[in-house]
This record gives structure tokens, C-alpha cells and sequence, in this order.
């Protein structure tokens, strides 16, 4: 086993409620029930991962299974991964890639040990507050995140994870507390200051707007350059999730796509509740936005037509 799943497992095998299952565990965490797993993975090379882990979560029933639209819209404010509706239930989703020779796996367990015991409760404050807009001050009031920093971020890491992508000719621009980088979907212009109708993935990372639910922490976002038609949104929120989860070699799956706005925009972001800066976690988050839109440009992008569920050069 990897050194994240030997840390992981060893700690929760020490919570005496939970139940042990094949390289996991499940607990109740209130009405909810939310596990915990590894899946070994078919490697192909010695840099792919040697499993995925995923910590889920199904919420008691207190909702029908949302459908697409609502799915969506609740999406835009997910933390600890994708809310989903499969087979008439409703729950929360997280996974990420676990490697051999990971030199932050000291990092990755903590991530996967913090999201397994907040997940459920996270999710059902979030998923409240959509469904139930006069719940946010309870909410908010019963989860407790705090609403300021006790330690914030160093303003100069926006400004060293903004040079490094400038290096690689990339427009990115750093402020006090936040970076915007724009990456090319297709061979076109890199920038829309360039050219009003470049076709690139706009990723703004900061750590200046609180979640309603959550507090301040981490927040990273992408948006395309034109959106699918407004019908059509919610469906490509669902499938986007969900291929996520299936990616082989893949950033953290820790937020959604979801529709923002008065339904009209698609968006992916991930948020990461804390009150203390992080080392690295800016650099490290914009890294996991640039490899997503990668993703996109790789698989679904099609210049002059935006998101295609089949490219014809693919």
C-alpha cells in the first residue's frame, strides 16, 4: 500500500465506530452515511497512480433526488467534492489520485481524512441552504466555520505562482490576495486581452471571498470562454462530474461544475475551508485549475464551437 493509504486507513481505524470494510471504512455521521475507499488502479507507467480514493457521502433522504437543473445549481457551491443523484438518491462525492512517490502524501491524507469527517455535514448545510434559502443563518451558525483569518495566506505567493506561469508565456496577472490566468483552449490568441474572441479558460484563485456556508479559505474557479446553450448546462454539469471521478491521472476531484448566475453560465469551482494560510496550497490549487482546463481543451473542446460530446478530431 502507498504511504497515504497506510496513514489514512491507521487513522480511522482508531475511531471505534466505524465499521472496517475492504480498504476502507463507513460510518454514520448524523443521518448520513459516508465511507471512505481505496480502488487499486491498472498502472501503465511508473509516474500513474497506484489508487484512486474516494470518500462519499448519502444523505438520509431529507430531499428527493434533485434533477439536472437543481443539481446544477446546487453544484456551484460544493465543497468536499460533486454533489450527484444516482439511482434515486442524493449525495456528495470526493476523489483523488494517489501516487507511489507522492512528496506531499503527508498533505493528501490529511485532505482525505478532513473530507471523510466533514463531508456529510458540509454537504447537508450546503445542500439546506439551496433547497431552503431562509436555513443559511442556522447553518451557518451550527457548522461554526470561521468567517475571518487567523493566519492568511502570504500575499507574495500569488505573485510567485503568477511568475512562474508568466515564464511560460501564459497571462497571469497576481493582486493582494488572489492570481487570474487564462489558458488557450485552442491555437489561437493566449489572451482576451489580446483579442476580445480568444478562445481561453479564465482560472481566478483567491483567498478573498468567504463561502456562504463555509468561511474563508481557498477558492478556485474557471470559466469558459462562451457557454453551452442554456438548456443544455446542466447536463454538461453532470457529465463533466462524473467523467472526473473516472479520470485515471487527474487533479483532486474536491469541487464541481456547476451553473451559476441566472442559469446561463457554466463554471467549475473548489473551495477549501480554512482560517490558516496553507504553504504551497496556491500554487498547488492553480496547478489542479490548469491541469482541469487541460482536460477540456484535450477532450471537449472544439474551437468556434466550445463543448462538444463528441469532437470530430478526436
Amino acid at each position: 500500500m502507498s504511504a497515504v493509504e497506510d496513514l489514512v486507513l491507521g487513522e480511522l481505524a482508531k475511531d471505534a465506530e466505524l465499521e472496517a470494510l475492504e480498504r476502507g471504512f463507513r460510518g454514520q455521521r448524523g443521518p448520513h452515511e459516508t465511507r471512505l475507499w481505496f480502488e487499486a488502479t491498472d498502472r501503465r507507467s511508473d509516474d500513474e497512480p497506484v489508487a484512486t480514493a474516494f470518500v462519499e457521502t448519502l444523505f438520509d433522504g431529507s430531499w428527493p433526488a434533485p434533477d439536472d437543473p437543481d443539481l446544477a445549481r446546487v453544484n456551484r457551491r460544493a465543497v468536499f467534492g460533486s454533489f450527484f443523484s444516482e439511482n434515486g438518491r442524493f449525495g456528495l462525492r470526493a476523489s483523488c489520485c494517489i501516487y507511489e512517490d507522492e512528496p506531499e502524501w503527508q498533505s493528501v491524507a490529511v485532505l482525505l481524512l478532513r473530507t471523510m469527517d466533514e463531508q456529510a455535514s458540509m454537504g447537508h448545510g450546503i445542500a439546506q441552504c439551496e433547497f431552503a434559502p431562509d436555513a443559511l443563518p442556522v447553518q451557518r451558525a451550527d457548522l461554526g466555520y470561521p468567517r475571518t483569518w487567523t493566519a492568511a495566506q502570504p500575499p507574495d505567493a500569488f505573485e510567485r505562482t503568477a511568475a512562474r506561469f508568466r515564464e511560460h508565456g501564459l497571462l497571469s496577472l497576481p493582486g493582494d490576495d488572489s492570481l487570474i490566468l487564462e489558458l488557450p483552449l485552442d491555437d489561437g490568441a493566449p489572451s482576451r486581452t489580446i483579442d476580445p474572441t480568444a478562445e481561453t479558460a479564465l482560472v481566478h484563485v483567491t483567498v478573498g471571498i468567504p463561502h456562504p456556508v463555509a468561511g474563508v479559505g481557498y477558492l478556485a474557479t474557471m470559466v469558459l470562454p462562451f457557454d453551452p446553450p442554456r438548456h443544455a448546462i446542466p447536463g454538461w454539469c453532470r457529465r463533466l462530474n462524473a467523467e472526473e471521478h473516472r479520470m485515471h491521472h487527474f487533479a483532486p476531484r474536491l469541487g464541481a461544475w456547476g451553473m451559476r448566475g441566472p442559469g446561463t453560465e457554466l463554471a467549475y469551482s473548489l473551495f477549501w475551508p480554512t482560517a490558516h494560510g496553507i504553504g504551497g496550497f496556491v500554487s498547488g490549487i492553480t496547478n489542479w485549475s490548469v491541469r482541469r482546463a487541460l482536460w477540456i481543451r484535450e477532450r471537449f473542446w472544439q474551437s468556434g464551437r466550445g463543448l462538444c460530446a463528441e469532437r470530430s478530431d478526436a
